[in-house]
């Protein structure tokens, strides 16, 4: 049984299930055949073997990573002929078993790279090309435009993998933010040669130019103020010296070819109109909308070690700017050791007190700080008292709406008008003590939540759309708040007023509290 290093691809049909679904066993060879021999006719020419087909999925293997990711992005862009259907591949490097396959007459290969690109390919969208950190270590880097796509964790594979994505010369994918900023018109673009407009520190500044210049840098250092996270660079491919330069300084990418990039722009813009003239003519009527708004606001981590139960655990910030665990597609990680805090980027872009960091590198943040990923900003409270080793607070989220007057109960299954506060789980992420408490707790997979946040734990009366009454009703759990320029965590025993801007900490949940009008 032999090993040798192979750039292992798999291919998918996407919507293969439900066309399939509706044709006769005779429409289905015809389809099968059609696959192979387009597949093949695409990856012979790179250099590519076809291996064996798995329903609608064929792996191949290739000797050169690069020829791998190039054959994929013509295979990608060259649907199948009468079957319209997108194709979608995945690539990994790595060492392989050798074997023979005596059902195809050729080799069989297993090992980590195989079980590592299927993974991928099961969270590769339709018509693009996904790859692992090895595949782009060993490729030539110039020859392909690609971007990340984030750090995954897959079942099988000890390790979590950074994943790219290989563009098509006609394709453009905005992230999240930076539709957001067009869609809300905080953009500007800025050309070479042409007269820069005056802009904000609020807005996104899209540059294209030459990277790696002076002319570039000359450029940039003549602008006023602005944080890193807001300038995106315009680019296809580029020397990886020159890639990491930028975004070590806290910079971000659009990875596309100019006119891909425009036509995007334009995309996003018209949906914009589209959706403002659906919307003309609708009469809103905000009777009983609601006076005041209550939602997630952050984190509250609590010390370790916890009750003679927990000694370090870790809990992650997901896409849509919560809090949670296990999340494929978390944009970083926060740990907590009793000596220390912790914080691991799992995507790029993540900014600490304005400096980039690269994903999957620890920083310490146990002295506090600013935390920026693309327009998110949160705050770093660190030694604010209490139960807590420090607060996250930025993003809001899961916002309910209140009327003045109202007294809500707040808790994981609290009574009448009410903010639940959910169990979020994350037992597997809990580093448990050795006592026998911690070993009834795990059997009984308590949760940070449940061991901190009540069923019944505060209350809290709207007195205007300004200031609010909070109490804690649970006899053993606090409920504390800090405020708006405050440093320090307040227990609330008895009724104590808070206003607009302060910040309720109820378990590891932060509140906070909006004025509707």
């Amino acid at each position: 049984m032999g090993t040798c290093t192979k750039t292992v691809v798999f291919t998918d049909l996407a919507g293969y299930t439900q066309r399939t679904a509706k044709i006769s066993g005779e429409e289905l060879k015809k389809l099968a055949q059609e696959h192979e021999k387009h597949t093949l006719e695409i990856f012979k020419p790179f250099g590519g073997e076809l291996v064996k087909s798995i329903g609608d999925s064929y792996m191949a293997v290739f000797n050169s990573a690069t020829e791998a990711v190039k054959a994929c992005l013509k295979l990608v862009s060259s649907p199948l002929p009468n079957a319209y259907m997108e194709f979608r591949a995945s690539v990994a490097t790595g060492d392989v078993q050798e074997l023979s396959n005596d059902y195809f007459g050729n080799k069989d290969y297993f090992g980590e790279a195989v079980n590592l690109s299927a993974r991928i390919n099961s969270i590769t969208p339709a018509g693009e090309v996904w790859f692992s950190n090895r595949t782009r270590l060993c490729m030539n880097q110039t020859e392909v435009a690609w971007e990340s796509v984030g750090i995954h964790s897959f079942k099988g594979i000890a390790e979590k993998d950074e994943c790219f994505r290989a563009v098509l010369d006609e394709q453009c994918i905005f992230a999240p933010s930076l539709e957001s900023a067009v869609s809300d018109s905080q953009y500007i673009v800025v050309k070479k040669g042409e007269k820069v407009p005056s802009f904000t520190e609020e807005q996104v500044v899209l540059i294209d130019f030459t990277l790696g210049t002076d002319e570039l840098r000359d450029f940039l250092a003549s602008l006023p103020r602005i944080p890193p996270g807001n300038i995106w660079f315009l680019a296809h491919t580029m020397p990886t010296d020159v890639r990491l330069d930028w975004l070590e300084a806290g910079h971000h990418f659009v990875i596309a070819k100019k006119e891909a990039f425009f036509q995007e722009l334009e995309r996003v813009k018209e949906k914009i109109e589209d959706e403002e003239i659906l919307q003309t003519g609708i009469t809103v009527d905000f009777h009983g909308v609601g006076e005041v708004s209550l939602g997630l606001s952050g984190i509250a981590l609590p010390s370790v070690p916890l009750v003679d139960l927990i000694d370090g655990y870790s809990v992650d910030l997901l896409a849509d700017g919560t809090w949670g665990y296990n999340s494929k597609s978390a944009i970083l990680q926060l740990k907590v050791e009793p000596q220390k805090l912790k914080l691991i980027p799992l995507q790029p872009g993540v900014l600490v007190n304005s400096i980039g960091v690269v994903p999957g590198q620890a920083v310490d943040i146990s002295k506090g700080g600013m935390l920026r990923y693309r327009n998110w900003n949160f705050r770093i409270l660190c030694n604010i008292g209490g139960l807590y080793r420090a607060l996250v607070a930025g993003v809001s989220g899961g916002e309910i709406l209140f009327n003045i007057g109202d007294v809500i109960e707040i808790g994981r299954q609290p009574i009448g008008k009410s903010f639940v506060l959910t169990d979020r789980g994350g037992t597997t992420r809990i580093q448990w003590s050795t006592s026998t408490k911690a070993a009834e707790a795990r059997k009984q997979r308590l949760t940070l939540d449940r061991t901190l946040t009540g069923r019944q734990h505060t209350h809290l009366k709207i007195v205007s759309n300004e200031l609010f009454a909070a109490s804690s009703i649970h006899p053993r759990l606090p409920t504390f708040v800090i405020r708006r320029d405050g440093k320090r965590l307040e227990r609330i025993k008895d009724e104590k007023m808070i206003d607009i801007g302060d910040l309720l900490v109820v378990g590891t949940y932060v509140l906070s509290l909006s004025k509707t009008f």
